[in-house]
């Protein structure tokens, strides 16, 4: 039983290994892909979360810029390589 618990363990840390590299990778990507300022970015990035809790949409625009850039392109990939993902599963599957 002990061995089993174990195995699991380790299967499911090692996916979540996979899914955090995933993330890394498509962060990588939109900043690669957009002229996007590291430094400013991340910045803006961590508050414009924070900003979006207390004020309409237009306000952290306009105060965040990039960091509204930043989670608009994210998005994007984000949808781009999960279809990409569910394609690849579909094909495994149908094998």
């Amino acid at each position: 039983m002990e061995v089993i618990k174990r195995l699991i363990r380790r299967v499911v840390g090692a996916f979540l290994t996979l899914l955090l590299l995933w993330q890394f990778f498509i962060l990588v990507k939109v900043f690669a892909k957009n002229d996007l300022p590291l430094i400013d970015t991340t910045i803006q990035a961590v508050r414009y979360p924070i900003c979006a809790i207390a004020n309409p949409s237009e306000v952290c625009q306009k105060y965040f810029p990039y960091g509204h850039k930043f989670y608009s392109l994210y998005g994007q990939e984000l949808v781009k390589e999960a279809k990409l993902l569910k394609e690849f599963i579909v094909n495994l599957w149908e094998k």
